[in-house]
């Protein structure tokens, strides 16, 4: 189980070197990094409530907060703008507009590659 750990931390410093600098403004860089700890959080109480130990639930914690880096690596310019879009837009106080396609097929095959490797996980 002490790889998992390791693992997880590994996990855990990919998603702040690839995720943190992709951030357009301060504001978007503390929301980003707010997921890791409040993934393991979240694990942790639903851990506890169905009775599973922190060290039982770290390979789920990997898997998910890879997806982030895995959706967003390769496509700072499409983030950035999408951002700005949706800033301008709330400033006008217009309707939030869908990222851009690249960007939405990237984030959808990274949700379906990380759950696969979580099933592969799971029970092998």
């Amino acid at each position: 189980m002490e790889t998992w750990w390791i693992i997880s931390a590994v996990a855990t410093g990919a998603f702040y070197a690839v995720c943190l600098p992709m951030m357009a403004r301060r504001q978007h860089k503390v929301r980003m990094a707010f997921i890791p700890p409040v993934t393991i959080a979240c694990l942790l109480v639903a851990g506890a409530l169905r009775g599973h130990g922190a060290e039982e639930l770290l390979h789920i914690y990997s898997t998910v907060v890879l997806i982030f880096p895995l959706a967003l690596v390769g496509r700072r310019k499409e983030l950035r703008e999408a951002l700005e879009q949706q800033e301008r837009n709330s400033l006008m106080g217009a309707e939030e507009g869908l990222p851009p396609m690249k960007l939405f097929v990237q984030m959808c095959a990274s949700v379906v590659v990380m759950f696969l490797a979580w099933c592969w996980l799971t029970w092998g």
